[in-house]
């Protein structure tokens, strides 16, 4: 299970081609050391990207007949 916390000692973050100074940490409950840290910025993009990927179901329109199904 993943933990966040906020970085307290100044560190670069993770993230490939960033330049900014992280200010979130995730890590692994059983290993501190298996732990990622990202800035503000990285961590709203990989957010925004993947609430893009999720697309709700659909709620079916009130007004249409529904198809009685055989037993």
């Amino acid at each position: 299970m993943l933990n966040l916390e906020d970085v307290r000692i100044k560190t670069k973050c993770d993230f490939t081609g960033c330049r900014n100074i992280a200010s979130v940490s995730f890590y692994d409950t059983d290993d501190k050391k298996k732990k990622i840290n990202l800035c503000d910025e990285c961590v709203r993009s990989i957010y925004c990207a993947y609430a893009k990927s999720i697309v709700p179901k659909s709620i079916e329109a009130p007004f249409k007949t529904r198809k009685l199904t055989k037993k």
